[in-house]
């Protein structure tokens, strides 16, 4: 009941007043609306195929960019929920819930949402630990070897994810070699099959060093080791001190993310490296300091790459947390409810505060009016 009515509110606030916020589009918006029609369904450069792909359909719906965002926004809430059951099979129901109701009102969540470009298949990069969890917990292991091998293709088109990948395979490497030894020849054989015919525009490309360079985040050009250094120095500080100096995700001289998701966060690090022998915390740190590496390479990499990881972290503080309270009063119920409560209290002031960040500080503020500039 209660993830139903969390559905219902992130369908909600991803969709709310989209022609009052943020109150125009902006040039790569504008720019990208206009790739996408003069396209077919294999541009020259298959970057973020996938997420072009699904744009490609709607716009054959309703040729608007306002098409575009609303289906951002969809995806957006596809990547809540596959989040939910990531988190509920690490943690519990309860965490999964409360840590879902943090990234669904999350002001940077929102933001990206209501941006018409294909960043928002970044936030699918949490995939990878539910296709694990799925082929450790389905029964039908033929299909799922299958079904896999075509995600995985697919998510290799997006900026970054090839490096999530690797680690992935590095992560549960045993695990998939068991899989492959035992799986019977046709389904091993039709998995590979289906990896390769997904990966031929891939492999169309592999010489394009504009193409390369956007699946990698390595910028083949001119690389400056201070500006690398800066950029991973200026990260941190957008995230919990100030986001002025990033443009598309500024909040007014704020920090992306408010206190409270920022102190579950760093309780989220401590638990996670208290954990480090388990498999999946190592999982997690990596891939996010993979990350964090490749955003000081430059554009290529957005921001948002990191949000599902630092979710996972926050999820991580609230286990910690509430576990934390449970044992100072293992054996008192009122005390233990009134812990909750708190828990729960905070959530939700944290909450009202990024929606009402969202909805009425963002669209007013100056760096926004800056870039979203064109009317439809």
């Amino acid at each position: 009941m209660l993830a139903t009515v969390l559905l219902i509110a992130a369908l909600i606030l991803v969709l709310g007043e989209p022609g009052k916020v943020p109150g125009g589009y902006s040039y790569e918006e504008v720019e990208y609306f206009a790739f996408v029609n003069k396209s077919g369904f294999l541009p020259d450069n298959p970057v973020n195929l996938p997420i072009f792909v699904i744009h490609k359909i709607s716009l054959y719906v309703n040729d608007q960019i306002s098409t575009l965002r609303t289906i951002n926004a969809l995806l957006g809430v596809c990547a809540i929920v596959l989040t939910f059951f990531v988190i509920k099979n690490w943690q519990t129901t309860r965490i999964s819930l409360m840590t879902c109701i943090l990234y669904i009102t999350a002001t940077w969540f929102l933001v990206t949402t209501r941006n018409a470009t294909p960043i928002i298949g970044l936030l699918f990069s949490v995939i990878i630990p539910l296709l694990v969890i799925w082929n450790q917990i389905t029964t039908k292991h033929k299909f799922a070897l299958v079904l896999t091998a075509l995600v995985i293709g697919v998510l290799l088109y997006l900026p970054g994810m090839i490096w999530f990948f690797l680690a992935g395979l590095v992560w549960k490497a045993k695990s998939i070699f068991k899989l492959l030894r035992y799986s019977p020849l046709w389904s091993v054989v039709a998995a590979v099959t289906v990896f390769i015919i997904v990966l031929v525009p891939f492999a169309l490309n592999i010489t394009d060093k504009n193409f390369i360079s956007s699946i990698t985040g390595v910028n083949f050009g001119d690389f400056s080791f201070i500006t690398y250094l800066k950029n991973l120095a200026i990260f941190p500080v957008n995230l919990f001190l100030n986001s002025g100096f990033h443009n598309i995700n500024n909040f007014g001289g704020q920090a992306i993310f408010d206190v409270f998701a920022t102190i579950l966060i760093v309780a989220g690090t401590i638990n996670i490296i208290k954990k480090w022998r388990k498999s999946r915390s190592r999982f997690i740190l990596i891939t996010l300091f993979i990350s964090y590496l490749l955003i000081g390479l430059g554009p290529n990499i957005p921001y948002v790459i990191t949000l599902p990881f630092l979710i996972l972290l926050i999820s991580y503080g609230l286990s910690w947390l509430l576990q934390q309270w449970l044992t100072v009063f293992p054996r008192n119920p009122l005390a233990q409810n009134t812990g909750i409560a708190l828990i729960v209290a905070a959530i939700a002031m944290s909450s009202v505060y990024n929606v009402y960040r969202f909805y009425v500080a963002w669209p007013h503020m100056n760096s926004t009016k800056t870039i979203y500039t064109i009317k439809q």
